[in-house]
């Protein structure tokens, strides 16, 4: 393998980045681990590269070579995760058992031969492999798999890129069109030098030239492929972030109020639906705690709460705070003469959260501790 440039360990160094950040998008579904398991992939297969590396790993194997059989595997797992992100975009989940049994086939063949074929001391595999049968075999099996999958991800990446609404998706989407695309002539032209080097001999300019060819049309399809990856995911990524905040956020009113036996947060779910089975439970907590309260006791809490300056938007979350916690404490067979009857909330979910939020920053404020410790929460005598 020849010594990578100062340009590819700047791109090594970018997908190890990119791929240490995403870890925690494992948990956020199958297309956020697939865009994670396709950057990591590549990221191994670069890294690979690097001389000392790929000694180190022969060193730990035993085996002349490993590195070599390493890196296509890396690759092999890059493309079929960026096949398996285009196919969640489908209805039907055929196209990726098919790639998954492709994956298995190809590792099978390429390891069988890997193990057969004389093992080439040289800094470059492909340079020497080039007209060898069982080593163009190698090759031309982890190419047939990658130009097979890649390109029915450029079919698939341009339907979504067409249905989609998302500008920044569309862009993302478009990018990973274009990548796939130089990937698929990547294939080609692999597939068609090393059979025509096999079948006909040498070129005249030797084999170097036409492998740092291939070379640099597979580095250019690798960043526009990362790069479209970035761009398609960063709304989707966002959004997680956003989810991840709001619930840090309601995380403490959440287990104030939800019962444990009514908390439905099973393993495996992305934040954004965790996010949104919280406020589902929250609300239908929140409206059973309601019928525990006497409509004469908002009143006593909104006047001591006024006491505490507080703005309207505040005023209105703290006195829903202080009447949800004094409903805490009351049996929960208690029935109010005078039922409180609070307006009811939106069905938007925007807004339904936003109000959870002003909820939960006042949740355990002075103000709300104040109004508990000194409003009579006595019902108004029957008159």
């Amino acid at each position: 393998m020849s010594e990578p440039s100062a340009a590819e360990l700047v791109v090594v160094a970018a997908l190890w980045i990119v791929s240490v950040a995403r870890v925690h998008a494992l948990h956020s579904g199958p297309a956020h681990r697939a865009v994670w398991a396709a950057i990591t992939g590549l990221a191994v297969s670069m890294t690979v590269r690097v001389e000392p590396i790929a000694h180190a790993i022969d060193q730990l194997a035993g085996v002349h070579g490993a590195g070599v059989l390493v890196k296509h595997l890396a690759g092999l797992v890059a493309v079929a995760a960026l096949f398996d992100l285009a196919v969640l975009g489908t209805a039907t989940h055929v196209r990726r058992r098919i790639s998954l049994a492709g994956l298995a086939v190809t590792v099978v063949i390429m390891t069988c031969l890997f193990w057969t074929m004389p093992r080439v001391d040289s800094e470059d595999f492909a340079d020497q492999a080039a007209g060898k049968p069982i080593a163009t075999a190698y090759i031309l099996s982890w190419t047939v798999y990658l130009g097979v999958a890649i390109t029915l991800s450029a079919r698939l990446f341009r339907r979504a890129h067409r249905a989609s609404r998302h500008r920044v998706v569309r862009a993302g989407q478009l990018v990973l069109v274009v990548g796939c695309s130089i990937g698929t002539g990547y294939a080609l032209y692999r597939a068609a030098y090393f059979g025509a080097r096999l079948a006909v001999g040498p070129p005249s300019r030797g084999d170097i030239f036409y492998v740092d060819l291939s070379d640099d049309i597979k580095y250019l399809a690798m960043l526009l492929i990362a790069a479209g990856l970035a761009i398609a995911g960063a709304p989707g990524t966002r959004a997680n972030l956003r989810a991840r905040r709001h619930l840090r956020t309601l995380n403490p009113l959440w287990h104030d109020l939800v019962p444990a036996d009514h908390r439905l947060d099973p393993p495996g779910l992305s934040p954004r639906e965790r996010l949104s089975r919280h406020v589902v439970e929250l609300h239908d907590t929140i409206h059973d705690l309601y019928r525990r309260i006497d409509e004469h006791l908002v009143d006593r809490v909104r006047d001591r709460l006024a006491t505490h300056g507080l703005t309207s938007q505040d005023l209105a979350a703290a006195t829903e705070a202080s009447l949800l916690r004094i409903a805490q404490a009351l049996p929960p067979t208690v029935t109010p003469a005078a039922p409180y009857a609070p307006s009811p909330t939106s069905p938007n979910p925007s807004e339904r959260l936003a109000r959870l939020l002003d909820l939960a920053h006042v949740w355990d404020t002075t103000a709300v501790r104040d109004a508990l410790t000194h409003v009579n929460t006595a019902p108004e005598p029957h008159r």
